[in-house]
């Protein structure tokens, strides 16, 4: 099944995937497949763009569901349907 993943704020992630939006392929319909395929592919680049060192999605991303419902960091239960838009954003605050 096919899932859309765009990276909105998260330059490291777009230079280790080299662009800001891909079609990625997974054989399981979740939220964690997704994340095991992007870094099987992309590996430690990719890794330090979005995962802590202990391999949990950073804190400071969020995760957008086809454009209207954010994802728990942890909900890698979560399912996917072909064709799903997944966001990461990187959260920034300041003033």
């Amino acid at each position: 099944m096919e899932v859309h993943v765009k990276f909105v704020g998260v330059p490291g992630a777009v230079k280790a995937v080299g662009q800001k939006e891909l079609t990625v392929q997974i054989s399981q319909p979740t939220l964690g497949a997704l994340l095991d395929q992007l870094r099987g592919t992309y590996g430690a680049p990719l890794g330090k763009a979005l995962f802590t060192p202990q391999g949990a999605v950073d804190n400071a991303i969020q995760i957008l569901h086809n454009g209207r419902d954010f994802l728990a960091r942890d909900a890698l239960d979560q399912p996917l349907d072909d064709g799903d838009q997944v966001t990461f954003m990187m959260m920034m605050a300041g003033g």
